[in-house]
């Protein structure tokens, strides 16, 4: 039986914000169900994906004004 586990990570301005799975206080890891549900909601996929829209347009207006 494999050890691995699958790991999504959120890094936000090059940092590590966010982790699934991830260990709890007894130093185990806390069990996780990978679910596209779950991943939206637990990580902040819609808040993420807006928060990057408005980053690439102000973006492309100042490669636009130079």
């Amino acid at each position: 039986m494999s050890h691995q586990l699958p790991t999504i990570i959120v890094f936000e301005d090059g940092k590590a914000v966010d982790w699934r799975p991830m260990l709890g206080s007894n130093k185990k890891f806390v069990k996780y169900v990978f679910t596209e549900e779950n991943i939206k909601r637990d990580f902040g996929m819609n808040r993420l994906y807006d928060e990057s829209l408005v980053k690439c347009k102000k973006f492309k207006k100042g490669k636009k004004e130079e």
